[in-house]
């Protein structure tokens, strides 16, 4: 047998040092940095798995994979868990055993937002053993949980991108959430265009306590959203100024929070709109979708979360 460590280091650092799942994440109190060493033993010296990704990778490598994998799917436990897409980066320095030494990445750029959470892997390895309890299938569950990793992930590609590209890939995460949530709980007209789907999640995902918490927290975003000129077009030609109905329903003196939920979703989707549809945009475009993306994954993340705590 070939005996081997695989060191990764987790950016940025833990907390505190935790053990989950059998993984030791250690903080170095020296220099400050969380690392994961994991031993592991291979058969042969040129072993290859068969699910190894390449021809020419070998056991040390595979399993190396494997295990960045399941670090990545824990650390994703937590984002989801926080509610934010924070600065994340599974880095491997290297296998010791023998001369190979494969860099291997996940990152995700950093983002800052208001913690209300535990913020630790066993609170949210916790929070992720306890959900998905409307699904008693086990294979329907796992596959179920992998399509969350993807949402999540796709959300963290998101936050990788410093462009509009980026507003777009936050979009499709959160496409895969409300397609994803219409499959187990449907909307009960027959209405079943995007814009009923998501309008149905955000109703269904967010109680109108959580919906304030989000249009207090950030009213900074939604002053912004609102102040730009988002317009859609009836069939009929009629100009429709959507940020002023949003602006409205955040002045009126009953303020439904969900509504005002839903109004700035809305704008959000015609600026998605406008970005994929239309050949000239404004001169605020860059702007607008750096707050619709912002305030879109803060939404998102809720009912995310939610949606793995449903019962």
């Amino acid at each position: 047998m070939y005996k081997w460590r695989v060191r990764f280091e987790i950016i940025p650092p833990l907390l505190k040092s935790e053990i989950i799942n059998g993984y030791d994440f250690k903080n170095d109190d020296e220099n400050g940095k969380t690392y994961v060493d994991i031993f592991y033993e291979t058969s042969e010296i040129n072993e290859k798995l068969k699910d190894r990704h390449h021809e020419d990778e070998f056991a040390e490598i595979t399993c190396a994979l494997r295990h960045q994998s399941k670090i990545k799917k824990l650390l994703l436990q937590r984002m989801i868990y926080l509610k934010v897409v924070y600065s994340l980066e599974v880095k491997c320095l290297g296998i010791e055993g023998f001369d190979r030494q494969p860099r291997l990445t996940i990152t995700f750029e950093s983002k800052n937002d208001i913690l209300d959470e535990d913020d630790s892997l066993k609170a949210s390895s916790d929070f992720w053993k306890s959900g998905f309890k409307f699904e008693t299938d086990i294979q329907k569950k796992k596959t179920l949980e992998e399509e969350v990793y993807r949402i999540a992930n796709w959300f963290g590609l998101a936050e990788k991108q410093n462009d509009n590209i980026s507003f777009i890939l936050a979009w499709i995460a959160f496409n895969g959430l409300y397609s994803l949530f219409s499959r187990y709980n449907p909307p009960q007209n027959c209405r079943i265009g995007d814009q009923a789907k998501w309008k149905h999640t955000i109703n269904e995902l967010l109680n109108e306590k959580e919906a304030e918490a989000i249009v207090s927290n950030y009213s900074n975003l939604f002053d912004s959203l609102q102040s730009f000129d988002i317009i859609r077009y009836e069939k009929s030609g009629k100009e429709v100024k959507c940020n002023e109905k949003l602006k409205s329903i955040r002045n009126s003196t009953n303020s439904n929070y969900k509504k005002i939920i839903e109004c700035a979703t809305n704008c959000i989707y015609i600026v998605r709109n406008q970005v994929f549809h239309e050949a000239s945009l404004t001169e605020t475009e860059d702007e607008r979708c750096k707050i619709s993306k912002h305030l879109l994954i803060i939404i998102a993340m809720k009912c995310l979360k939610n949606f793995v705590n449903m019962r």
